[in-house]
């Protein structure tokens, strides 16, 4: 985990701009299973759970709405467009 004080020395530019900082503890991911988002051919070939917030996603975007996924780097945002597309 990148520190307060590692963050400043990284990033010389923000030096004197953080104010303020809030470490929010990790929480256990919660998964489901494909098949509850995908139809059978695809939920099929994907060979493990997918998080709630991509499952999420493509119910969102199945029915017609538009989103924006922010999460963590490596957390299987473009799994939403991919398999929306597929």
């Amino acid at each position: 985990m990148l520190s307060e004080d590692r963050l400043e020395q990284t990033y010389p530019d923000y030096d004197d701009q953080i104010r303020h900082t809030v470490r929010v503890p990790p929480e256990q991911a919660e998964t489901v299973s494909p098949a509850t988002v995908l139809r059978p051919a695809l939920a099929e070939r994907v060979e493990t759970d997918l998080f709630t917030h991509q499952a999420t996603g493509l119910e969102r975007l199945a029915n017609g709405d538009n989103i924006v996924a922010t999460t963590s780097t490596s957390s299987g945002k473009t799994w939403i467009y991919a398999l929306q597309m597929a």
